[in-house]
């Protein structure tokens, strides 16, 4: 578990040990690529952020899942692939939430001004606590 506030990561680590085995906490992810107990990173950063950390975790030897596109632009996307060719380490990217079309409705309602001003909007399969409600595409 990482988080910019070790704190933090202390504290949810320490509700998912008992489930999942081990606890490796870090305050930031430059303290997790050095790490020989850690096999994998679970990117969940903002869409900025997981090229430069995609490539990073690669070249330090990790496997990565990350909830975003692989790049925000055509050459961030070529520079992690490539960084992947040039590993043993495998990338896999499950972007679903940012793509999934009801938030390009919910976009176009909050940009429109249909809902009036907007401080935050989450959709009904999201939650905190990895709850799940429902696939959000539908598959049969």
């Amino acid at each position: 578990m990482c988080d910019r506030v070790a704190e933090i990561a202390r504290g949810f680590a320490g509700g998912y040990s008992g489930r999942f085995g081990g606890q490796v906490t870090a305050g930031g992810f430059g303290e997790v690529l050095p790490d020989g107990r850690i096999e994998a990173v679970w990117l969940l950063t903002t869409a900025q952020l997981p090229c430069e950390q995609m490539v990073a975790a690669l070249e330090a030897g990790k496997h990565v899942y990350v909830q975003n596109p692989l790049g925000t632009s055509i050459p961030e996307v070529d520079r992690t692939i490539a960084a992947q060719a040039g590993s043993e380490k495998s990338v896999a990217a499950a972007p679903g939430q940012m793509l999934s079309p009801v938030f390009g409705e919910v976009g176009k309602a909050i940009g429109g001004g249909a809902i009036g001003r907007t401080y935050f909007a989450t959709a009904p399969f999201m939650g905190w606590g990895g709850v799940v409600m429902d696939w959000p595409s539908g598959p049969s």
